[in-house]
């Protein structure tokens, strides 16, 4: 016949061996359609699987039997699993397909636990096992139960182990499934989360196996993976995910983050994985300072924050005996930013010194700390008690007098601070020494602003800008801008500086003196080249227009117009003050530069003293000054009134004629009260005498103590 159609009651083959080789095969009630002239026999099922490999499989499809061999299509079952093709090929103890979709089920429930699609097939009932590879790069295998997918280039059925072995060894230079990992040198096969809260949380795996007893993934080869702005390193590649996507704890584990610049590293990591924007842990970072010597900060939080940064969060206490460097100890809390290079420090820092007479205290502060070029910010310095700090030269309200602070307390709140600073502090290993400043002065230090420092070995303070002599002379407004020195051990104390006078006084006298001590050709000549000088002006006017007052003076000796910021009753400069503890008060040495007074410009040194006197009834002001040829003027001023007199009795004049109301500063409410008169020569001489004298009564004491 052409063909013959018949349902039969049962087919049976037995197993051949030798060249081509036939499986066992057994239906029951299937239908046979046999072809004689193409010698083949198609058996479909009908009400029942047909049997195949003793059992090991059952065919839901078609089979084709041929003297060439056995071949079939549809849907093959296993105890746990089951295939799909449109053709496969039997041979004694295995079959192949091109093309294929195979599903494993959990054997603890009936839905399916590994699912893929597209795949060529080769179950081999000998080894009990089953191997098979994507057809295409696109192609992915499922894991339901895990909520996970992965790409894979070939993987293995265990059919006893009830496991799947999953392998990958192609480079993946860049990935289209995510864009985070674009460039990475990441080797496996790819897994990649399909959890909703998981925003495709994935990783590359060179091995990994799957459990369908546990359903568990179990991962090696995991170089690193992207989570956040984080990379994550498995201790020994190994990553495991259970059911829904749980990716279990990693266990000294290694972040690196950001994971474009790789400021930091942090390791022996504990870490729980949420998704590809979220994980938490703890871990280790070693803090690297300027000599490379490391020290193990300890992180107890490290997170995400809502821009998708890693940041972390830890502790070090004071018995830690943690550094910045060898010359700064920190106690506090300690943050890591991924998109910052070094690390933030909120706590209290405590310099390191050997000055005895100089208390230590803990500074508050928080600020992003470089381990190689220090800065600590100081504004408004407080201890950890939030008690404020001092820094600089102060003045006691008693018989102490001038004394130093570094970031320690006053002797009492209410002294006042004659020289301090703020910005930030260094420490330079050349000199030794801790500065305080702006970061501007600290890199050029002829730049205006103060500057305050202490020398850690030779225990001397030194500083420089303006200063308050502390003295409350009500309407007299004096500016000191210069430098000034303490030596901790001896206690001795000077300054070096211009000093700017003002008060309410009559324009005519004031012009009449300078005329006189213009014309006073024997007068030494200012140097302009003095460092000190410099300074001043520079603080008065700023760098750039400082340096071209200070250029032309050097040039012309004079300037062609007055600058406002140089227009004061009197501008004195080259005043080298020295702080008198019998007298309690600032007296000066040696000769007075005066460079203008008002708009009248002098640039001339003159013999004469300036005294500031601080007295429980009231502060005093004397200035005195000589010119060649016995012409003297004096200033006093004590309580509210500037007495004044000269050998000039021009200048004399022009005082005792001005009406009263003319020699009373309006002041206003809440203002100090202030007029002038004229003096008597007896005060001046009283205050001659005083001067004179104070050398004698100084060395007598002296003596008197050595003695």
């Amino acid at each position: 016949p052409d063909s013959v159609n018949a349902l039969a009651q049962k087919h049976e083959e037995l197993e051949q061996a030798g060249k081509i080789e036939f499986p066992q095969v057994s239906g029951e009630g299937v239908y046979v359609h046999y072809r004689p002239k193409l010698d083949i026999m198609q058996i479909d099922k009908k009400t029942t699987p047909i049997s195949m490999f003793n059992k090991q499989t059952q065919n839901y499809g078609t089979l084709f039997l041929e003297p060439s061999g056995l071949t079939g299509k549809g849907l093959m079952t296993f105890e746990v699993a089951e295939m799909e093709s449109n053709k496969y090929t039997y041979k004694l103890n295995e079959f192949f397909t091109d093309t294929s979709n195979f599903r494993l089920t959990n054997t603890a429930a009936s839905e399916f636990a590994f699912k893929t699609t597209n795949v060529n097939s080769h179950v081999d009932f000998n080894n009990r096992s089953a191997k098979f590879k994507p057809n295409t790069g696109g192609s992915f295998v499922e894991f339901p139960m895990n909520q996970y997918i992965c790409f894979v280039e070939e993987f293995t059925w265990f059919m006893d182990k009830q496991e799947i072995a999953l392998a990958g060894n192609q480079v993946n230079k860049s990935s289209g499934t995510d864009p985070s990992n674009a460039g990475m040198d990441l080797k496996g096969s790819q897994f990649i989360s399909v959890h909703p809260k998981q925003d495709s949380l994935n990783f590359f795996s060179t091995a990994s196996i799957y459990n369908l007893n546990e359903n568990i993934i179990y991962s090696k080869g995991v170089k690193y993976f992207n989570v956040a702005d984080a990379l994550l390193y498995p201790d020994s590649g190994s990553v495991v995910v259970e059911k829904n996507a749980k990716m279990r704890t990693l266990d000294n584990a290694t972040i690196i983050t950001n994971n474009v610049t790789k400021y930091h590293s942090i390791f022996n990591a504990t870490i729980d994985v949420f998704g590809k924007k979220s994980y938490q842990g703890k871990g280790s970072y070693d803090y690297l300072d300027e000599n490379l010597s490391k020290q193990e900060i300890n992180f107890d939080k490290i997170t995400v924050d809502t821009t998708g940064q890693t940041f972390a969060e830890g502790n070090i206490s004071e018995d830690k005996k943690f550094q910045l460097s060898s010359n700064f100890d920190f106690k506090g809390e300690v943050t890591l930013e991924s998109k910052t290079k070094y690390l933030t420090f909120d706590g209290a820092c405590k310099i390191n010194h050997y000055c005895d007479p100089l208390a230590t205290n803990w500074l508050k502060f928080k600020a992003e700390i470089n381990p190689v070029e220090i800065f600590i910010p100081i504004e408004s310095p407080r201890d950890i008690n939030n008690d404020n700090l001092s820094l600089g030269l102060n003045l006691s309200n008693d018989s102490v007098g001038i004394y130093s602070s570094f970031l320690s307390k006053k002797l009492r709140s209410s002294d006042a601070e004659v020289l301090t600073s703020n910005g930030f502090m260094i420490f330079d290993k050349v000199s030794q020494e801790y500065r305080i400043s702006n970061k501007e002065k600290l890199n050029e230090q002829s730049l205006p602003g103060n500057y305050v420092s202490l020398n850690s070995k030779d225990c001397i303070i030194n500083g420089e800008g303006k200063m308050d002599l502390g003295a409350d002379l009500g309407q007299v407004k004096l500016l000191p801008i210069g430098v000034a020195k303490q030596n901790l051990f001896n206690n001795i104390s000077s300054f070096d500086f211009i000093m700017s006078v003002d008060f309410f006084f009559e324009e005519n006298a004031l012009e009449q003196m300078a005329d006189v001590l213009e014309k006073d050709l024997a007068a030494e000549p200012i140097d302009f080249t003095k460092v000190t000088f410099e300074k001043g002006i520079r603080e008065l006017m700023g760098k750039e227009e400082g340096d071209k007052v200070i250029s032309n003076l050097g040039l012309y000796g004079s300037l062609k117009r007055m600058p406002d910021e140089l227009i004061h009753n009197m501008l004195f400069t080259d005043i080298k003050l020295n702080w008198n503890k019998e007298s309690n008060s600032y007296r000066s040495e040696g000769k007075i530069g005066i460079s203008s007074i008002l708009k009248k410009q002098i640039n001339k040194l003159y013999n004469g003293h300036i005294e500031v006197v601080k007295k429980r009834g009231g502060d005093i002001l004397n200035i005195y000054i000589e010119i060649d040829g016995g012409a003297w003027y004096y200033f006093n001023y004590e309580k509210n009134l500037m007495t004044v007199i000269s050998s000039n009795e021009g200048f004399n004049k022009i005082i005792k004629e001005l009406k009263t109301d003319k020699r009373k500063y309006d002041n206003k409410k809440g203002e100090a009260s202030f007029r002038f008169v004229i003096g008597t020569v007896r005060k001046k001489e009283d205050f001659i005498r005083k001067i004179s004298n104070s050398g004698e009564e100084e060395e007598t004491d002296q003596k008197d103590k050595k003695d």
